[in-house]
């Protein structure tokens, strides 16, 4: 197995963290594998994305083209019609990028930009705004442990700090899923400990299931955790952390062999062909070549 180069500091985002829980393989995949002895990044990326990874990217471009040009150029409150305008170039500019996803989103998005954005009171502060927090140095590695995170949004209701995080997804979270999700969490407690003084957050889900009422598509879901959840939520990934640091160590040892999660989401996993090859004991050399690339996502070391 390979191990990463020797760095100073371990960077653990949520997705990540995500990731290495989900499936240990699939996390050496796309997080450890080099592609190439000089990639940039360790990593493998599909030359062919999943439909959902795909339009969750462009949705969350159009997003950032929205939300900074609003920022950039509307005095708030913002006019409604202005917000209109900025959206419909905004789809046309995604047309020209990519036909196929933008189809699927742009009447949410359209939607979103005339009908619900200026009339929640959101006054934009950050748009994709990078924060990075320091939690310690592992003890046994030496390693520094950094918690990073894009924020979507950060806006300002009334005086109150609140984040925003976008989701393009066939169906919004039911309200256990809201409760035990700790995305939104995490990222409040990250920017508090910034001395941020996030309140609480929103997921902000524009559906991609078709539906004839285009109000049901664009859901707006809150979520305000008191400090115990928050508390919980970021010891949980500091947790993660250490287990991906003895993770990495594993993977010095000879014959080591990362763990496979089997279940649903093989279905829709980017690995899923090489993982069943390389379960077989074939080669996956020419698969990897022809297949895949270096990870060009997310920060520059593990």
């Amino acid at each position: 197995m390979e191990t990463l180069p020797k760095v100073e500091t371990i960077r653990i985002s949520y997705s990540k963290a995500q990731a290495f829980k989900s499936c240990e393989y699939k996390f050496w995949l796309a997080h450890v594998r080099k592609y190439a002895d000089d990639s940039v990044k360790p990593g493998l990326m599909p030359n062919e994305k999943s439909e959902a990874l795909r339009r969750g990217t462009h949705g969350h471009l159009m997003m950032e083209w929205f939300h900074n040009e609003v920022k950039d150029t509307l005095e708030f409150p913002y006019d409604p019609q202005e917000c209109s305008r900025i959206m419909s170039s905004v789809v046309a500019r995604g047309i020209a990028l990519n036909y196929e996803d933008t189809s699927t989103i742009m009447k949410q998005m359209l939607h979103y930009a005339a009908n619900v954005f200026p009339y929640k009171n959101w006054r934009i502060l950050e748009v994709e705004k990078e924060y990075r927090l320091e939690v310690g140095r592992d003890p046994i590695t030496g390693l520094m442990k950094v918690v990073p995170g894009t924020i979507d949004l950060v806006v300002d209701i009334s005086g109150t700090v609140v984040i925003i995080d976008h989701k393009f997804s066939a169906d919004a979270y039911k309200p256990d899923r809201i409760e035990i999700e700790p995305q939104i969490p995490v990222y409040i407690g990250e920017m508090r400990a910034l001395g941020i003084p996030v309140r609480y957050g929103i997921y902000n889900f524009m559906r991609t299931r078709k539906m004839n009422n285009v109000e049901e598509q664009v859901v707006q879901e809150p979520v305000k955790p008191n400090d115990i959840r928050i508390q919980q939520s970021f010891a949980d990934h500091l947790t993660t952390i250490v287990k991906i640091i003895e993770f990495q160590e594993k993977l010095k040892q000879p014959g080591f062999i990362p763990t496979r999660s089997a279940s649903n989401n093989c279905d829709y996993c980017d690995f899923r062909r090489l993982c069943k090859t390389a379960l077989k004991g074939e080669d996956t050399t020419a698969m990897i070549e022809h297949g895949f690339t270096a990870n060009d996502y997310g920060y520059e070391d593990l």
